[in-house]
C-alpha cells in the first residue's frame, strides 16, 4: 500500500452566468485538473460580467468574476 494515495475529488456543479443571466450549467461527477479549461461559445456584449461558480464532491465552493474582453473584429 502506498502512502501517496490521494482520495478522489470531483467537480459536482459548474454554473456560468453573464450579467446575471445563466449561460451554462453542468451537473455531474467528473475529475478535472487543478487548473481546468472549459470551452463553450456565447456571443457577449463588450464589458459583460461573467461569473463562474463551482462546487466539488466535498461541498467546497469556488467562484470568480471577470469582465469580458473582446478581440478586435469580434
Amino acid at each position: 500500500m502506498t502512502q501517496l494515495w490521494i482520495p478522489a475529488d470531483y467537480v459536482r456543479t459548474i454554473e456560468l452566468s453573464m450579467d446575471g443571466k445563466p449561460v451554462l450549467t453542468f451537473n455531474g461527477d467528473i475529475s478535472m485538473s487543478e487548473n481546468p479549461s472549459v470551452r463553450f461559445f456565447v456571443k457577449p456584449k463588450p464589458g459583460a460580467k461573467m461569473t463562474a461558480r463551482v462546487t466539488d464532491t466535498e461541498e467546497r465552493k469556488f467562484s470568480d468574476e471577470w469582465t469580458v474582453k473582446l478581440e478586435p473584429g469580434s
